[in-house]
C-alpha cells in the first residue's frame, strides 16, 4: 500500500515506485531532471522567449511607427527581431526538454549508453531523434541566425547613408535609400545558404545517408555553425567600428542632437563588439571541441551564453518610451526627429534616433 512502510523499512519511509512520479511522464528512463543543466537552461531561455514575446507585443502596440512608415526595406523588416528571437528561444527551451528527458532514445542496460531510436520504412531506416528532437536545435540556431542577421542588414544600411550624407552635401534621395548594399545583399545570401545546408544535414542524419568511417557528417553540424556565426560575428565587429565614426562625421554632430548621437554610437559600439565576442567564441568552441561536448556538456557556454546573453542585451535597448518621456521628446525644440525608423530627410540625411537599435 502507499504510504505505508514494509517491516524491513524504517518508520516513515515510502516506498518510491508505489507512488508515479510527474518527473517520468514517458516512463522510468525517460524522467526529467529539474537541477539538470538541460532543464536549468531551458528555465533561462523560456524565461527569455517570455520577454522577447513582451517586448514584442510592447511595441506592436505602443510604437505606432515602429518601422512601418519607412521606405527602407531592413527597417521594416526589424520590427520581426523580437518575434523572431522569441521564437528561437521556444525553439531552444523544447530541444533543452527533449534532451533531458532522452526522448526517442533507448538503451538495453542502464550502464549502458543511449541510441537513437529508427524505423524502417520501406528498406529506408530513418532515425527518429534526429528527426523529432535534433531539428528543433537546427531551427532554433536558424532562427536566431536569421534575426542577428535583420541587425546586421539594418546596421549596414544606416551605414551606408550615414557614409553618403558625410562624403557628399548633396541630397539623399529616396530612390538612393532604396538601394541594398553589398554587404547586405552578401548577409542575405549566406542566410539562404545556411537554411539549405543545415535542411541537407538534417535528411542526411535523419535517413543515415553519408556515415562512413570518418564520421564527417557527425561533425558537420559545429562547423556550419561555427562557420556562419563566425561570419555573422565579422559582420557585426566591422558595422560596430564603423557606424559610430560616421554618425560622428554627419551633419548632426555638430548640432543640438549631439547627446543623442554620442548615446546612440556608445550602444552600437558596445552592442555590437559584445555579439562580435560571443558570436566568436561560440564558433571557436563548435570548431575546436569534440564531438560529444557539443550538445551534450557545456550548454551554457556553447548556447545559453552567446544567444541568451546578446538577444537579451538588444531586447533592453529596445525598450519603449513612456508616454510622458515621448511627449516630451516631441514637444522638445531639438531639430533633429526621432522616429522609429530610418526616413530620408529633404535636408538630406536621414535617421537620429536615439532608440535606432529598436525598429
Amino acid at each position: 500500500m502507499a504510504g505505508i512502510a514494509p517491516p524491513s523499512m524504517a518508520p516513515g519511509a515510502v516506498l518510491p515506485l508505489l507512488v508515479p512520479s510527474s518527473d517520468c511522464l514517458f516512463g522510468p528512463d525517460h524522467c526529467f531532471h529539474p537541477t539538470s543543466p538541460a532543464l536549468l537552461c531551458a528555465y533561462v531561455y523560456a524565461a527569455a522567449a517570455s520577454f522577447a514575446l513582451v517586448v514584442n507585443v510592447h511595441r506592436a502596440s505602443r510604437l505606432r511607427e515602429h518601422g512601418r512608415d519607412s521606405s527602407l526595406a531592413p527597417a521594416r523588416r526589424m520590427r520581426f527581431f523580437p518575434f523572431l528571437l522569441f521564437v528561437a528561444f521556444a525553439f531552444r527551451t523544447t530541444w533543452y526538454l527533449l534532451q533531458d528527458c532522452q526522448a526517442l532514445q533507448e538503451r538495453t542496460d542502464p550502464a549502458a549508453g543511449w541510441t537513437h531510436q529508427v524505423v524502417v520504412v520501406g528498406g529506408a531506416t530513418i532515425d527518429l531523434y534526429t528527426l523529432a528532437v535534433v531539428s528543433w536545435d537546427k531551427f532554433a540556431t536558424l532562427v536566431y541566425f536569421s534575426a542577428f542577421s535583420l541587425l546586421a542588414q539594418f546596421w549596414g544600411d544606416v551605414l551606408h547613408h550615414a557614409a553618403a550624407a558625410s562624403s557628399s552635401r548633396h541630397r539623399v534621395t529616396v530612390a538612393a535609400a532604396l538601394q541594398p548594399t553589398r554587404h547586405n545583399n552578401l548577409l542575405a545570401i549566406v542566410n539562404v545558404w545556411m537554411y539549405i545546408l543545415e535542411f541537407i544535414l538534417l535528411l542526411l542524419k535523419t535517413f543515415q545517408l553519408g556515415q562512413g568511417p570518418s564520421m564527417y557528417l557527425m561533425y558537420s553540424d559545429g562547423i556550419v555553425v561555427a562557420l556562419f556565426y563566425g561570419a555573422l560575428a565579422v559582420v557585426l565587429g566591422m558595422y560596430a567600428y564603423s557606424l559610430p565614426q560616421a554618425l560622428g562625421q554627419s551633419d548632426a554632430a555638430s548640432s543640438s542632437s549631439f547627446m543623442v548621437l554620442q548615446s546612440l554610437s556608445t550602444r552600437i559600439t558596445f552592442l555590437g563588439f559584445l555579439c562580435t565576442g560571443l558570436f566568436l567564441m561560440r564558433a571557436i568552441l563548435f570548431l575546436f571541441s569534440p564531438k560529444q561536448t557539443l550538445n551534450v556538456a557545456y550548454f551554457w557556454i556553447y548556447y545559453a551564453m552567446p544567444e541568451v546573453i546578446p538577444g537579451c542585451a538588444v531586447l533592453i535597448l529596445m525598450r519603449v518610451k513612456s508616454d510622458v518621456v515621448a511627449q516630451d521628446q516631441k514637444s522638445s525644440s531639438i531639430a533633429v526627429a526621432i522616429p522609429a525608423a530610418p526616413v530620408v530627410s529633404e535636408r538630406g540625411f536621414l535617421l537620429h534616433h536615439k532608440d535606432i537599435l529598436s525598429i
